[in-house]
């Protein structure tokens, strides 16, 4: 359905799909699957009309957190970043400085 350029092929085949996986011989599973596909049809579509995705969006995010589950026990934010930005491909000299994070004043009453 994916590998076809033509919108209207993709939901013909979008609805062949859906069809296999309630056939009575393809057993439980495929049910659900088939429930999936019902639910995200319109999402679906649209993927392959306009040919967007968010591959990249969830690469980045896999990779952060990665290196955040990696971080042994990392407290300073900086020492944090960088191993992040490692592992995203960015050199640590072209991003932006991390912005202190400012507490409250405490308030003494005299």
């Amino acid at each position: 359905m994916f590998k076809t350029t033509d919108p209207e092929q993709a939901e013909h085949r979008l609805d062949d799909a859906i069809e296999w996986c309630t056939a009575p011989e393809s057993g439980p599973e495929p049910h659900r699957l088939a429930h999936t596909l019902g639910r995200r049809r319109d999402e679906t579509t649209t993927s392959t009309r306009t040919r967007t995705h968010n591959g990249r969006t969830e690469a980045a995010n896999a990779k952060t957190k990665d290196a955040k589950r990696s971080a042994r026990g990392l407290r300073n934010l900086n020492n944090h970043r960088l191993p992040i930005l490692l592992a995203a491909g960015q050199k640590p000299r072209e991003t932006q400085p991390v912005t202190k994070i400012r507490t409250r004043r405490p308030n003494f009453i005299a």
